[in-house]
């Protein structure tokens, strides 16, 4: 749960220095508002491809690194 977290506040922090709106995030990734909402809200989970719409409308090259555990 505590890195779900993590990614929606980073999420939405980048969202709000952007300028953008919960729905313009939405239409640039393709996704209802209320998706965008609950995945920031960070109280239910969402599909991974929505996740990944969401992240690729706010970051236009981000990359995937391995992680140790």
């Amino acid at each position: 749960m505590e890195r779900r977290k993590q990614l929606s506040d980073k999420a939405k922090r980048t969202r709000l220095r952007m300028g953008w709106t919960q729905g313009e995030v939405a239409e640039r990734a393709g996704i209802s508002q209320q998706c965008v909402a609950k995945f920031e809200s960070s109280a239910a989970g969402i599909r991974l491809d929505s996740f990944l719409a969401i992240w690729d409308a706010l970051y236009d090259d981000w990359t995937i690194t391995e992680w140790s555990k």
